[in-house]
Order: structure tokens, then C-alpha cells, then sequence
């Protein structure tokens, strides 16, 4: 009896705990991907402005290929995968002036993430 009645709360809970990993992972990312924009050794040898980040439970890609940026953020987040949504997929995009970051996500990303990861303000 016990075991059918605390199943469900067990479950949620591992659920949630998932969820806040996978919300945690992808905010190392976004603050990976700042910190790594206004590195000067990273902006004295790239100009990449934009780039195209997707976590999913394989791990993390990003797109252009070869950029010192790209290489700067792979080496802080090491391989963060997430654990239970799918995919989420944002874009960073660099001022080449000041170096500040704005972040968006790609429309593919669940209402579900967006709405669970709500305290990821720089992200949206």
C-alpha cells in the first residue's frame, strides 16, 4: 500500500529533479558562452558573431565549426548533457563593440523548457 501511494510522489519528484539539472546545465552554458565572449584572447582571434548552441541528452553542439568562441565555451562546459528534455537549442549572438551577448531561442524549443527554466532571464 505505502509503495502505491508514494510511487507517484517519488516519481515527480526524480522528474523535477531532472528538469532543474537540465535548467542548471543549460545557464552554465549561457554564462560559459558570456564569459567566453569578452575573454580577450578569444576576441582578439575571432569574429564570429553568432553562434548556435544545441544541449541535448547526447550533448552539447555548436555551430560555426572553427571559432576560438565556440572552442572558449566547449572547454568551460565540458560535455553537459541534459536528462530530461530533449533539446534545447538558443542562439548567441556577439556586439562586436562591447562584447555584451543577447541570447534567443530557436523556435523548436519546447513551451514546457521555456516555461520550467523561467529564471534563465538572459535567455529568452
Amino acid at each position: 500500500v505505502l509503495v502505491g501511494v508514494l510511487a507517484p510522489t517519488y516519481l515527480q519528484y526524480v522528474e523535477k529533479s531532472k528538469k532543474s539539472n537540465d535548467v542548471s546545465t543549460v545557464d552554465s552554458v549561457v554564462n560559459a558562452v558570456e564569459i567566453a565572449a569578452i575573454d580577450p584572447v578569444v576576441v582578439g582571434t575571432d569574429t564570429t558573431a553568432t553562434l548556435t548552441i544545441e544541449v541535448t541528452t547526447s550533448g552539447i553542439t555548436i555551430t560555426p565549426a572553427s571559432s576560438a568562441w565556440k572552442d572558449a565555451v566547449l572547454e568551460a562546459v565540458g560535455d553537459a548533457k541534459l536528462k530530461s528534455f530533449s533539446s534545447v537549442k538558443f542562439t548567441a549572438t556577439r556586439d562586436s563593440s562591447t562584447g555584451k551577448v543577447t541570447f534567443a531561442y530557436d523556435a523548436s524549443v519546447s513551451q514546457d523548457f521555456k516555461d520550467y527554466a523561467v529564471q534563465i532571464s538572459k535567455l529568452q
